[in-house]
């Protein structure tokens, strides 16, 4: 009962709950290809989304880092000889896990638009999402009551998302660099997995690099929670399933060194990066309500007022016209 009332409550962003999957690129490999370029920390979000520069190298190996959380794991070193079919996970509707509608990375308010109308605009979204997101979690959290007697079992431990951020943004960056399959199957979604697999897989031999994250920058300002909302989706011919999303900006400096077979000194390159780490979890709505491990599900660009309002847009019209299994 208090599920169908806590649906009744979500019902405007029910709509627009159909299952859209925007693509990102995986941020090591966006990290990779923007080591040549120059450019300031608050573009390299932008940069870190062109994918045709992407030079995905083998043999990636981690420097030692002070901000390690932990000693790598060991792990099997991927072998030719494996069966292919044991690469990669088969995608399918079951196991896809979709961006939530309407999913803002908030501008600082800085690189708001400076036309006084679209300032306003701009700032009625971001507090509006901010407001409806917190609404969202306590709906929940009274949904989950058996009775108003009972304390709630949705649990939202919102302190514990920038920890879990930063630890499992340092472990993939340094699986990829190491070409550790294992970890990132276990820390990623699987449709992101694919993505680092293949980056893995088409490494040339005889390259090498060394990945470090040397420090976190604006410590003052970041890391910071840019979003934490939770929605149902219903996905077509599927059982509806309840997503936890946070989104986790992280600006630090990284340290590149990349090693060629031709090359007598390796090319050091250490750059500012600025992040925006999407993070996923399920969620049980029908009994426990319990809340599964945090995934990396990828990184997103900053929002702008246009591409929040186009996104928007495509979502309402595909709530409109839902897909139909079989079309």
């Amino acid at each position: 009962m208090a599920t169908k009332q806590f649906t009744r409550l979500l019902q405007p962003s029910l709509r627009a709950s159909i299952p859209t999957y925007r693509t990102t690129t995986p941020s090591l490999c966006l990290r990779y290809s923007s080591i040549g370029c120059s450019s300031s920390g608050s573009r390299s979000s932008r940069i870190c989304a062109a994918t045709t520069t992407c030079s995905p190298t083998r043999g990636f190996r981690t420097m030692s880092s002070p901000l390690r959380a932990k000693a790598a794991p060991k792990y099997n070193r991927y072998k030719k000889s494996e069966d292919s079919s044991s690469r990669s996970l088969e995608l399918g509707l079951e196991n896809v896990t979709f961006l939530l509608p309407q999913t803002l990375v908030a501008p600082p308010l800085s690189r708001y638009p400076r036309s006084p109308a679209k300032f306003l605009q701009m700032a009625w979204i971001a507090n509006f999402s901010r407001v409806w997101n917190y609404a969202s979690l306590l709906l929940f959290k009274i949904a989950s009551m058996p009775d108003y007697k009972t304390r709630p079992r949705f649990k939202v431990r919102r302190g514990v998302i920038l920890p879990t951020a930063k630890a499992l943004h340092l472990e993939m960056n340094e699986a990829l660099a190491r070409g550790d399959k294992e970890t990132l199957r276990r820390i990623c979604t699987n449709e992101f997995y694919q993505k680092l697999a293949g980056i893995i897989d088409a490494r040339p031999r005889g390259h090498r690099a060394e990945w470090e994250l040397v420090k976190y920058r604006s410590t003052f300002t970041y890391p910071c929670i840019t979003e934490d909302k939770i929605g149902l989706m219903p996905p077509p011919g599927g059982i509806q399933k309840a997503y936890r999303q946070a989104i986790v900006s992280i600006a630090s400096v990284q340290r590149m060194v990349r090693h060629a077979p031709n090359e007598a000194r390796p090319v050091v390159t250490e750059k500012p990066m600025l992040e925006h780490l999407v993070l996923s979890s399920q969620v049980d709505h029908t009994d426990t309500y319990s809340q599964t491990p945090w995934k990396v599900w990828g990184t997103l660009q900053e929002s702008t007022l246009e591409s929040y309002l186009e996104a928007k847009e495509v979502e309402e019209w595909m709530a409109k016209n839902p897909q139909r299994p079989g079309q």
